[in-house]
């Protein structure tokens, strides 16, 4: 509902993850684009590692863009030009 009344807001989606929401609730925020919803998913990568990790770095850049390809996919598949 709020899509159709602002078409060309910028549409903040907080939890989705640890928060229990998911990517799929996180959709609607997006236009027919996949454009104008910014996803705030910070403990899924933030905490996706051990403090005394050194392999730190890498878990956060894999956990990043494993969310960032789930959000394509999901945006594809409801049709969006991503």
């Amino acid at each position: 509902r709020l899509r159709r009344r602002m078409p060309r807001a910028l549409i903040l989606v907080p939890g989705v993850g640890a928060q229990g929401g998911s990517v799929r609730d996180s959709l609607a925020a997006f236009d027919a684009e996949g454009m104008g919803g910014i996803v705030n998913q910070s403990r899924g990568v933030t905490q996706c590692f051990a403090p005394d990790d050194p392999q730190w770095l890498e878990r956060v850049v894999t956990s990043a863009k494993s969310f960032a390809m789930e959000m394509r996919t999901a945006l594809r598949q409801q049709g969006a030009a991503t």
